[in-house]
């Protein structure tokens, strides 16, 4: 009787533990969701990123005279 009452307790708490285990490496592991666009950041590029960024046209612009 002891037995079968230990036997219960370890098997539940194991699959507590290893359920727990699975579910957070599945959070880490999910795909992540860009929250603006509605896009997966896994499929876009750097050069996609830099879209709309201030990034200036002409970096020479940006240089001011020194006097």
């Amino acid at each position: 009787m002891r037995y079968n009452i230990m036997l219960q307790i370890v098997v539940s708490t194991t699959l507590i533990l290893v359920g727990a285990g699975t579910f957070f490496a599945w959070l880490q592991n999910r795909p992540q969701m860009d929250r603006l666009e509605g896009h997966d950041r896994e499929n876009t590029t750097i050069g996609d990123e830099l879209v709309g960024s201030q990034i200036p046209s002409n970096p020479v612009e940006m240089t001011t005279a020194i006097p």
